[in-house]
C-alpha cells in the first residue's frame, strides 16, 4: 500500500475521532475530560499522519529528481 494512502487513512480516522469527541464535549457530557484528551490524541494523530504524508512526497520528489 502507497505510504500516502496509509497516512491519508490514518488523518481520516483522526478526524472522525475529532468530531465524536468535540461533539461529545458540546453535549457537556460526565465524561467530558476524558473526551477533552481524546480531541487532543486526535489532532496529534491527524497531524503526525501529515507529517508522514508531506515527508513522503518530498521523498517521491527527490527521487524524482535524482532519476531525471
Amino acid at each position: 500500500m502507497d505510504i500516502s494512502a496509509i497516512a491519508g487513512s490514518g488523518m481520516s480516522a483522526a478526524q472522525m475521532r475529532f468530531e465524536k469527541a468535540g461533539m461529545a464535549v458540546a453535549a457537556a457530557t460526565e465524561e467530558a475530560p476524558t473526551d477533552v484528551v481524546e480531541l487532543i490524541s486526535a489532532k496529534n494523530d491527524f497531524s503526525a499522519n501529515a507529517r508522514v504524508a508531506h515527508v513522503a512526497d518530498e521523498m517521491q520528489k527527490t527521487l524524482l529528481n535524482v532519476l531525471a
